[in-house]
């Protein structure tokens, strides 16, 4: 969780200055995490587990719009999929016990 917020940080002050390699450099990062968010994350209360997996397949793929706007040097899509990542994140958090993922 560390590791995705953090490249989060990055992607986007990246984004904001136009590095696009730093974004895509970053976006893989990110992707890897939520791989390892989807396949240890058995702290999660039963009936959140559902709710958990659709939201980090919505995660993956708002990092896939990420990795694939900075490769394809297209900052506006990038912008939009750290924002959707921005949005989704307090989201996959709340389906934790609270502090799991500090």
């Amino acid at each position: 969780w560390t590791l995705m917020t953090a490249k989060l940080a990055e992607a986007d002050a990246a984004n904001s200055s136009g590095n696009l390699a730093a974004v895509h450099e970053a976006s893989e990062q990110m992707g890897a995490a939520i791989h390892t968010l989807q396949e240890k994350s058995d702290m999660v209360a039963a009936d959140a587990k559902t709710k958990l997996a659709s939201a980090l397949k919505q995660l993956d793929k708002a990092v896939d719009e990420v990795h694939h706007g900075s490769e394809e040097k297209d900052g506006e899509a990038a912008t939009a999929g750290i924002g959707k990542i921005k949005g989704l994140l307090p989201v996959v958090e709340g389906l934790y016990p609270a502090g799991a993922l500090k």
